[in-house]
């Protein structure tokens, strides 16, 4: 095991000495390692977005600042249970225009680290479903906590007209919700779960 895992493990809150803590955290302050945390999510703009700002330092020019803010997903109200997701247009002037039943993969510059035991799901926004017929094609889109690269949108236009994606526009939103533990155990059969509706499905239980 390396050295950095077995620091990384004595993070670990339950009985893991003031030493022990010590030294890990300034082996990750020594390598600008960010440990996870358990209690929130965290988000940093992606090596690309970095590179085509220029540089990847901790502090930020105010232009790149600017960008930053720009595409920050964010939530629209505090009791909205999404985080709106914004597009991220390597070209800030750029566009991109879908046609009528084109389907495409936009970035939004920004990875994330969810928590062990939490998904993320990346759903539609309905005012884009409704208005534009605009919504993202494998909603929800699942983002795994061990997932580190750019959260991409497939965004879908089911409508009749070009519908165009600016830098910054909100395209999406992701709701963090809990995942279950629950560990999967092979047997013969399923007898012992058999219901009443078996295997019935698609359109078993009627219409209305």
């Amino acid at each position: 095991m390396s050295r950095l895992k077995k620091l990384l493990g004595r993070l670990n809150p339950f009985g893991a000495t003031e030493a022990a803590k010590e030294e890990s955290q300034t082996f990750l302050d020594e390598h600008n390692i960010v440990p996870i945390r358990s209690d929130a999510v965290m988000i940093a703009t992606t090596d690309d977005f970095k590179v085509k700002q220029g540089g990847s330092g901790d502090y930020l020019p105010e232009e790149q600042e600017e960008a930053i803010q720009g595409i920050l997903p964010k939530k629209a109200t505090p009791g909205s249970a999404g985080v709106d997701l914004k597009a991220w247009l390597e070209n800030e002037d750029d566009e991109i225009e879908m046609g009528p039943g084109q389907t495409c993969l936009i970035k939004t510059g920004f990875k994330w680290a969810i928590p062990l035991g939490f998904v993320g799901m990346v759903c539609s926004r309905s005012g884009l479903a409704a208005k534009n017929s605009v919504f993202v094609l494998n909603a929800p889109g699942i983002i795994d906590s061990d997932y580190r690269g750019d959260v991409g949108i497939i965004l879908h236009n089911a409508g009749k007209d070009v519908f165009k994606v600016h830098n910054g526009d909100r395209i999406a939103q992701m709701v963090i919700i809990k995942t279950s533990e629950l560990p999967l155990m092979r047997v013969t059969d399923i007898d012992v779960g058999a219901t009443t509706r078996g295997a019935q499905g698609f359109g078993s239980t009627g219409r209305g």
